[in-house]
């Protein structure tokens, strides 16, 4: 049986890993077909790709280059919770 209620938030020492409070996943790409994880146990990969311990391609937005860091930042809270799927 898959689990998908929140577990405990713990710090693992790795800078890349990341955790998920509350609703959500990470969106992943394997060859092109995308799937769906809570694990949020990210590495860098040898070609510079952030990616799951099984090599899954963490997939994400990038920034418009006109926008400041604190502007991002308010994107990404206006896109959380409730709101998640709904921005872009």
């Amino acid at each position: 049986m898959t689990q998908f209620g929140q577990g405990n938030i713990t710090s693992t020492g790795n800078n890349l890993d990341l955790a998920l409070s509350g609703s959500g996943f990470y969106i992943v790409s394997d060859n092109g077909a995308l799937s769906y994880t809570r694990d949020g146990a990210f590495q860098v990969d040898q070609n510079g790709y952030l990616v799951t311990s099984s090599g899954q391609q963490v997939q994400g937005y990038q920034p418009h280059r006109h926008l400041a860091a604190t502007d991002v930042d308010a994107h990404v809270a206006r896109c959380t919770g409730r709101n998640a799927g709904k921005c872009h």
